[in-house]
């Protein structure tokens, strides 16, 4: 192996928090078959937005079985803004795509990729951080030993 390559691995508290975090997903692909089709037939935004809502908690769902996390609490997800959505080639396929930010009570590490084509690069999330807060009261905050 190359030495110049390196990695870094940190811990963090996996939990139903009491108050949520803020993210910023790109190029997110929710969609299967069978739910595109349902979203497309919705024609009122707010019914779409509790749609991809609905999806976006099972893509978390679906990242916390994946640790062998069995989350008994509820989780909330929450959509502020849609910035983008667009079509993108996937697999020989034109797929629609989100650039979204959206609030959860559970932590997620950044660069956490949810929804189809994670291995691909799409869907990968950061957290929003707070102007006002400090860096280092946030790390401490969103990381603590598992």
């Amino acid at each position: 192996f190359p030495s110049h390559d390196m990695v870094f691995v940190d811990e963090f508290r996996m939990k139903v928090w009491n108050h949520n975090f803020q993210y910023h997903i790109r190029n997110w692909l929710p969609f299967n078959q069978g739910n595109y089709r349902t979203y497309q037939n919705l024609r009122d935004e707010d019914a779409r937005k509790a749609m991809l809502e609905r999806i976006l908690t099972g893509n978390i769902l679906s990242f916390a079985k994946g640790i062998k996390w069995h989350i008994t609490e509820q989780v909330q997800c929450n959509i502020s803004n849609i910035d983008a959505a667009k079509i993108i080639p996937f697999k020989d396929q034109r797929l629609s795509a989100f650039d979204l930010s959206f609030e959860t009570n559970i932590f997620i590490p950044d660069d956490l990729g949810l929804g189809k084509g994670v291995s691909k690069g799409y869907g990968v999330l950061r957290r929003v951080r707070e102007k006002n807060t400090p860096s280092s009261e946030s790390k401490q905050e969103s990381k603590p030993n598992i």
